[in-house]
């Protein structure tokens, strides 16, 4: 279900997206894109996907400190301690208030995948 949320934002229109099940391929990027930030609340996630696509397209995302989505976004993304859902909600607020943080760690991630996670570098 996906629900509007207001201000306009320099990345699009942004929207709330919460669907339980699967989505095709096109479908995710499309939500991703659509979207201000990841949320990804996982108690545990060696390699998240989601995660993995989000950073690829130039979105930051907020997740528990303790799984492998750390890792991979390492200072481009906002960690809460696992479990903690006012944390959590302090980090989703904060970051939904601050378009210029926003802005700064959104960029960082999609320079991120681009010197990391790029599919030459794989390939390599």
């Amino acid at each position: 279900m996906g629900t509007g949320l207001g201000a306009d934002h320099p990345g699009g229109p942004r929207r709330l997206f919460a669907r339980p099940g699967e989505l095709p391929p096109d479908a995710v990027t499309n939500e991703i894109n659509s979207a201000k930030f990841l949320a990804l609340p996982s108690g545990f996630e060696p390699f998240s996907l989601v995660a993995a696509h989000a950073l690829g397209l130039g979105r930051t995302a907020i997740f528990s400190s303790d799984i492998g989505t750390a890792e991979m976004y390492a200072d481009t993304g906002i960690t809460f301690p696992k479990g903690n859902a006012q944390a959590l909600a302090d980090a989703l607020t904060s970051l939904w208030r601050d378009d210029t943080r926003l802005q700064k760690l959104s960029l960082a991630a999609h320079t991120r995948a681009a010197q990391h996670f790029s599919p030459k570098l794989i390939l390599e």
